[in-house]
């Protein structure tokens, strides 16, 4: 007659046999699936941590945690030089312009050095609104600038589209 184990649920590390059977969970399948339980840490009455829960262990307090010595961990990460990249920039606005050629190979740099400063226009807000009128004392922008009622937007939209020149279009011209 055979001892039964103590535990047999299903996600349970004792009384596991050395021998690999079918049925059995290994141990990398049971600890993942315990993470998935969301293991908490059992607590006593006070409030103290009593048993940690699954992947939260803690050292004890005044032990020296330390990274192994690797120069690895200390030299630039993902560092490009200035050549490469203007030879990049290059490559990349031949590709841009052409309808016929994609990107396959994907960069890990950021694409904001990609892009070219000239066409990346500065935005104006200091012409349309100015900052006294904005900010301080005597700011004028309690609510948002909004027209009365409809004849008032209806005349500001055709004084708009009477003064529109079409060859003076920034997004026309690109």
């Amino acid at each position: 007659m055979s001892k039964k184990p103590a535990s047999q649920h299903s996600l349970s590390l004792k009384n596991r046999s050395t021998k690999s059977s079918s049925t059995m969970r290994d141990k990398s399948t049971v600890k993942r699936l315990q993470m998935y339980r969301g293991g908490k840490p059992t607590r006593d009455s006070s409030g103290r941590i009593t048993k940690q829960a699954l992947f939260q262990e803690r050292l004890a307090s005044g032990t020296n945690a330390r990274v192994a010595p690797n120069r690895q961990w200390f030299n630039n990460s993902r560092v490009v030089t200035q050549s490469s990249l203007q030879k990049f920039q290059s490559a990349l606005k031949n590709v841009v312009n052409d309808p016929y050629q994609i990107v396959m190979k994907q960069t890990k740099l950021p694409i904001t050095l990609l892009n070219e400063k000239q066409k990346q226009k500065r935005v104006h807000i200091l012409d349309v609104e100015s900052y006294e009128k904005t900010f301080g004392p005597k700011a004028q922008r309690k609510r948002i600038n909004t027209f009365e009622d409809m004849e008032s937007l209806m005349d500001h939209c055709q004084k708009r589209q009477d003064e529109y020149q079409q060859d003076k279009d920034q997004d026309l011209m690109k």
